[in-house]
Formats: structure tokens, C-alpha cells, sequence
């Protein structure tokens, strides 16, 4: 079983992110502790080493796994169209 490092960025994050998805994202964040890589919601993100995205409706979490200790880093969680803004 993976564990799970917010950083702080996804913090800020949640405080843009209405109320009522907090719910939603923490627990498909949590799910990811089983299989990092769920069939069918999950990318590889291009130009990026071992970081993919996990699709929730309107909503995308960034992630990267380190498989040899089984990490999972949330860095960014963000509606579909400002996720990927720098």
C-alpha cells in the first residue's frame, strides 16, 4: 500500500476549490494509496518523469510515484482549465 505526501501547493489549492468537492478529490486522492495507476482516469504527463494526472470530472490531480518506496506525491489539484498554467 502506497502512502500519500500532499505538498503544500495542494493546500492552497483546496481553498480555491468549492466546498463541496473537497470530498470527491480527497477520497479519489486516498484510493490512489491502492492503485496508483486506476484504469482509465490516469495519464502520463509528457515531458515529465513519473508524474501523471488523475481526471475527476472537471478536476485533475497531479501526482508522481516513486514505486521503490512507494510514495505517492500530490503537488497540484485544480479545475481542468488551470491546472496546467504556470
Amino acid at each position: 500500500m502506497y502512502k500519500i505526501n500532499l505538498l503544500r501547493s495542494v493546500k492552497k489549492d483546496f481553498k480555491k476549490i468549492s466546498k463541496d468537492k473537497h470530498g470527491i478529490l480527497l477520497e479519489a486522492i486516498e484510493r490512489l494509496t491502492l492503485n496508483p495507476f486506476p484504469e482509465n482516469k490516469f495519464k502520463k504527463l509528457i515531458g515529465k518523469d513519473d508524474s501523471y494526472r488523475l481526471r475527476i470530472g472537471n478536476y485533475r490531480i497531479l501526482y508522481k510515484v516513486n514505486n521503490m518506496v512507494e510514495i505517492i506525491t500530490v503537488y497540484r489539484v485544480r479545475h481542468r482549465k488551470d491546472v496546467y498554467k504556470k
